[in-house]
């Protein structure tokens, strides 16, 4: 008799082996997913995920769109995407609805383009000029822009005349298109 009940114990033993190790995988995947979730809500994972919808060299705002709350900060980053094409500088030419968005300041700390030319925003419009020595190519970051939702509606954040991506061999400007955002505060 002593050994049929040490062999159920052997049988219960196993199956709760085997039940652990399915609990364990379920928990991992589920973790995995719950914290890839968090982070692309949170944005952050690495630029490289930020969609480039341009089919020509131009500037990109990511994110595009947003539900923002009054008081709440937006930053929006400033992409250039130049494809094959190597470029040396950009200019990005911002404008924004002042009554709607308070500009706050601009960070081009984790930016490729290391020369500050130009770095101003306020009243409406914000103007970037950075330069880099040698070439870059494919999509960069420009700069960071930090906003403040100000009032209830719809704005938006568009490239204004002036803007230009600046090809390293020619100097020739060769922006042909751009993406701004736009942003509803509730």
């Amino acid at each position: 008799m002593q050994k049929k009940v040490l062999k159920n114990d052997t049988l219960n033993l196993k199956q709760r082996v085997r039940f652990d190790k399915f609990g364990l995988l379920v928990f991992a995947v589920l973790f995995g997913l719950i914290g890839f979730y968090v982070l692309y809500r949170s944005e952050a994972l690495p630029s490289s995920r930020t969609p480039s919808v341009l089919t020509s060299p131009g500037f990109i705002v990511n994110p595009t769109s947003k539900n923002l709350k009054r008081g709440e900060v937006l930053t929006v980053t400033v992409y250039v995407n130049s494809f094959s094409e190597p470029i040396n500088a950009v200019q990005a030419n911002i404008l924004y609805s002042a009554d709607k968005l308070q500009f706050v300041s601009i960070n081009s700390s984790t930016s490729p383009f290391e020369v500050q030319a130009q770095s101003t925003g306020g009243n409406g419009v914000v103007k970037i000029a950075r330069g880099h020595v040698g070439s870059l190519s494919g999509q960069q970051e420009v700069s960071k822009i930090t906003f403040t939702a100000l009032a209830k509606g719809s704005t938006q954040v568009t490239f204004t005349d002036g803007s230009a991506v600046v090809r390293s061999t020619d100097n020739k400007d060769i922006l042909s298109q751009t993406i701004g955002g736009k942003y509803n505060i509730r």
